[in-house]
């Protein structure tokens, strides 16, 4: 049975990025009482909410190719080669500001989804209800998706890969009982509430009573966007993170976008301008800018889609993207062990391949070997320099250094695949070379001679086409 390894960076990471947005938000310094846990039973350290940033220098070939450490989940497929530690996130300061007295629920919709007042947060399983007490959390992985109801009339959305709190961001905004603290990720807000709701990210509040909208949240950026597709809502940016000093107000109506960052004058991005309401059509000048280094964009559109048209409301179709699974293999001794699986999950830019390959879709790419797997190898952070570094200490020596990459012959990708591979592969120091299966018992046949080891280690593609 696959075991889910919670690498030592997720530790780091988790810590980082809490105790991050925790100073970017200018909590309270003075201490408040130890809030117990929300819920019942065992608590369980809870994936980072924050995608990494998958980008890397535009010249993927100089000695500049290195991405901050993420931490994405592996699953073992076989026993490790180094002790992993246990993950046990430091808990961030208890204390928050503006204390959300409301009454607060949190449901799980599909897994993982991770709640409480204090780290190690419990997982939360599908259908189960608890309350989200003041200053709670809530995360997801990146299957994740949770529900929280505020008042019985306002319920946000928390997709996969993101997470909010139930507080406001910052310490001089006052106390309102509809308020979170989006931190990163996508919140989707269906609101019939009455009175005033405000979401905030710490780079941007926004106010509404009676609407439907979504909030994205990149921490790495500090971009934040907001869609709105019924109703209307207020929107202020945060021109200075660490004052809370904010900019002007403007007014979004439906089907329209804004966005912001930090600073007093900000970028265009691919020409669409910050701080303006846009028509939401922009999306798609946006998104090709964005997508390669948060690739979760897609798959946050998809999941907002099918909320806002089950509550009635037209979802441009322009959002949405065809999403499905490509899966890929390392076979044969030389992907048996944790330092080639490293050297492929670091070495190959991942998202980038995808977004050469399928550019107008939400691909997913799955990565098994040996040693383990990596469920969406496109959050898996690029580091070129660390995997060259790796490749002498893994067995393609005993092979030559070269790797067969096996595609589908009858997959009219085939062939873009195995260019867009080699390009990585060839840089860290391998010698790729192209072989076809055309049937299963052509496949069979490489599969077996290579888990023997007598031919070179296989990296082989299934049939992409949908």
């Amino acid at each position: 049975m696959k075991t889910t390894i919670k690498r030592w960076m997720k530790t780091a990471l988790l810590t980082g990025l809490i105790l991050a947005v925790s100073l970017s938000c200018n909590l309270l310094s003075t201490a408040s009482p130890e809030i117990p846990s929300t819920g019942d039973g065992t608590p369980d350290a809870p994936p980072t909410a924050a995608i990494p940033p998958t980008s890397a220098p535009e010249n993927t070939q100089t000695a500049a190719n290195t991405e901050p450490a993420a931490s994405p989940t592996v699953t073992q497929t076989s026993a490790p080669t180094s002790t992993v530690p246990a993950a046990s996130p430091t808990a961030p300061p208890t204390q928050q500001v503006a204390q959300v007295q409301a009454r607060s629920q949190v449901r799980g919709l599909r897994s993982s989804v991770f709640t409480g007042n204090a780290f190690p947060l419990r997982a939360l399983n599908v259908n189960d209800l608890i309350n989200l007490d003041p200053n709670g959390f809530v995360t997801t992985d990146l299957n994740g998706e949770a529900e929280v109801s505020i008042e019985d009339c306002l319920k946000i959305f928390v997709f996969e890969l993101s997470g909010l709190t139930r507080s406001t961001c910052r310490e001089a905004d006052l106390a309102s009982g509809l308020a979170v603290c989006s931190t990163a990720g996508i919140t989707t807000v269906i609101n019939n509430c009455l009175a005033q709701v405000t979401i905030q990210t710490p780079s941007s509040t926004v106010v509404t009573d009676g609407t439907m909208f979504s909030v994205i949240y990149l921490p790495e950026d500090q971009i934040s966007l907001v869609q709105v597709y019924e109703g209307q809502v207020a929107v202020n940016p945060v021109v200075e993170m660490g004052s809370g000093q904010m900019g002007g107000a403007s007014t979004l109506g439906e089907d329209s976008i804004w966005w912001t960052a930090p600073g007093e004058q900000v970028p265009a991005l691919n020409g669409i301008e910050a701080r303006t309401a846009q028509p939401m059509e922009v999306w798609e000048a946006m998104r090709p800018e964005l997508i390669v280094r948060y690739p979760y964009l897609d798959t946050w559109m998809n999941s907002t889609s099918g909320v806002i048209e089950g509550a009635g409301e037209d979802f441009q179709d322009y959002l949405e993207k065809e999403s499905r699974v490509v899966r890929m293999y390392g076979v044969g001794p030389a992907f048996d062990d944790q330092t080639e699986f490293d050297m492929l999950s670091q070495g190959v830019w991942w998202s980038q391949v995808k977004h050469n390959l399928w550019p107008d879709e939400d691909i997913r790419l799955t990565v098994t070997t040996g040693w383990g797997e990596m469920e969406d190898a496109r959050i898996f952070p690029f580091d070129q320099i660390a995997a060259q570094n790796l490749v002498t200490s893994t067995s393609f020596e005993d092979f030559g250094y070269v790797i067969w990459i096996a595609v589908d012959g009858n997959d009219f990708y085939g062939g873009s695949i195995y260019n867009e591979l080699s390009v990585y592969f060839k840089e860290l120091g391998l010698n790729p070379e192209i072989t076809y299966y055309y049937d299963d018992a052509s496949l069979k046949a490489m599969i077996d001679q290579a888990e023997t080891g007598d031919q070179p280690p296989l990296f082989w593609v299934e049939n992409t086409q949908p």
